[in-house]
């Protein structure tokens, strides 16, 4: 009996019994996933940098404000309030010191000073648009009014801090 044995050479076969050319769509498949995966971890990286700006600039800005509350609820104790227009206020000690708050295009500054001459200045810089007033409702109770319209208008880096005359 004669056993008939196939011939290979009519069909070609590669190592690991897989036909010619079925690698290139398995590699095509494995460059679209990781080109999808990389994707997204930039855009990751790019929304986490973003919020990491935006809490920065937020803590910043409550840094500020903290130490405008402090100073100034330190000056209204240690010294008596002089009278008061929206954007100067004077506070007048025993001492003769006098401590001037002025605030112009979103910058509050604390001058300090004893018989015309100037001890201290502190600046406090608020973003671009930021309106700052006081006013009192009572005779002892000052009230600094902070509006920043940043919320609902976006300013350029470079002009914050009320830098650009022609901003509000």
């Amino acid at each position: 009996m004669m056993i008939r044995q196939r011939s290979t050479c009519h069909r070609p076969r590669s190592i690991g019994g897989h036909r010619k050319g079925s690698l290139f769509p398995s590699v095509m498949i494995y460059m679209t996933i990781s080109t999808v995966l990389a994707g997204l971890c930039g855009f990751a990286l790019h929304m986490m940098l973003r919020s990491d700006r935006a809490d920065r600039q937020a803590m910043l800005m409550l840094t500020t404000l903290e130490r405008v509350d402090t100073q100034l609820r330190r000056d209204n104790h240690n010294a008596t309030l002089q009278p008061v227009t929206a954007s100067d206020v004077r506070f007048s000690s025993s001492d003769a010191t006098v401590v001037h708050w002025n605030a112009d295009r979103g910058i509050l500054v604390r001058t300090e000073s004893k018989q015309e001459e100037v001890i201290r200045r502190e600046k406090y810089i608020f973003p671009a648009g930021t309106n700052l007033l006081f006013r009192t409702e009572d005779p002892d109770k000052l009230i600094l009014q902070i509006e920043d319209p940043s919320a609902f208008v976006a300013y350029p880096a470079s002009s914050s801090g009320g830098t650009q005359p022609g901003k509000p």
